[in-house]
Parts: C-alpha cells; sequence; structure tokens
C-alpha cells in the first residue's frame, strides 16, 4: 500500500512541477509576443514604441486605431486563429478531465480493488505532456498559417475594448 501511496503523491508532485514548468514557458513566449508586437508597431507606424512612451497620447492614438484595424473581426486571418483559440481552450478542458478521470478511477482502484493500479497513477504525466505538444503544435501551425496565434486577436480586441472603457 505504502508503494501505491507513493506512485500517486510522485505523478501528483510531477503534474505540479510540469505545470510550474509550462506557465513559466507561456508567460516567457507571452513577453516574447508583446515585445515581437512593439517592435512591428513601431516600423509599421514609422515611430519609436517604447515602453515608456507607449502610453502617450499621441502615440496611443494611434497605436489604438492601428491595432484595432489589424486585429478587426471582420478580417478572415483574425477569424480562424480565434476559432482555433476556441478549439485549444476545448482541448485543454478536455486534457483536464481526461487527467482527473485518470486519477480518480486510479485511486478508486488502488484503494477498492488492487493497490498495483496506483503505477497508473503516471499515465497522468504523459496525458498531460501530450495535451501540451498538441496544444503547443497547433499554435505554431496557426502562427504560420495566419500570421497569428490562436485567440490572439480576440484578446487584442479585448485589451482594446477594456483600454477605450477605462477611458
Amino acid at each position: 500500500m505504502l508503494i501505491a501511496f507513493a506512485h500517486i503523491i510522485g505523478s501528483l508532485i510531477s503534474i505540479a512541477i510540469l505545470t510550474i514548468l509550462i506557465n513559466k514557458f507561456n508567460v516567457w513566449k507571452i513577453l516574447r509576443i508583446e515585445a515581437k508586437m512593439l517592435e512591428s508597431l513601431s516600423v509599421e507606424l514609422g515611430i519609436i514604441i517604447t515602453k515608456d512612451n507607449f502610453n502617450d497620447k499621441g502615440v496611443e492614438q494611434k497605436i489604438t486605431q492601428h491595432l484595432s484595424d489589424r486585429f478587426s473581426d471582420e478580417l478572415i486571418k483574425n477569424r480562424i486563429p480565434d476559432f482555433i483559440g476556441t478549439l485549444l481552450t476545448i482541448w485543454i478542458w478536455i486534457g483536464e478531465f481526461v487527467s482527473f478521470a485518470i486519477l480518480i478511477t486510479t485511486l478508486w482502484n488502488s484503494f477498492s480493488e488492487n493497490s498495483e493500479y496506483a503505477i497508473y497513477a503516471w499515465f497522468i504525466v504523459g496525458v498531460s505532456i501530450l495535451f501540451w505538444i498538441v496544444s503547443v503544435i497547433s499554435s505554431i501551425v496557426c502562427k504560420i498559417i495566419t500570421g497569428r496565434y490562436p485567440g490572439q486577436a480576440k484578446a487584442a480586441r479585448k485589451e482594446l475594448f477594456d483600454k477605450l472603457a477605462i477611458n
């Protein structure tokens, strides 16, 4: 029974570490995308945009107008990544559900039938990695095909709306 407990706790600790690493990767990716966005905005608008002058009134108005045109939901190149973003969100929720189902099934079988079932808790790590890899590959393919990451246009429109609502 102690080995069963070690398998289950070990797999849960591994998932926690994996989740932290994936979140750190996602934060790094978001910061990288933001830096590239500032760079491309500078080139497209013909002005130097930094984090210091980003909120200046004249620069802010040019950026707002440019981004509202660039990320308009009327453009097909924005609708496709938004749809793929929705699909990836569903995909991630399915992955979470499958991982949780494996955990519950493993716990139930380990404690009610035979403790040898506990080794199946390690499938949670494999399933999580598989779902993450498919998400990353889908994001890369979406970026290559449309020039946008999944959900990027929708997130930009939401930020613009929030910014306009505050002002």
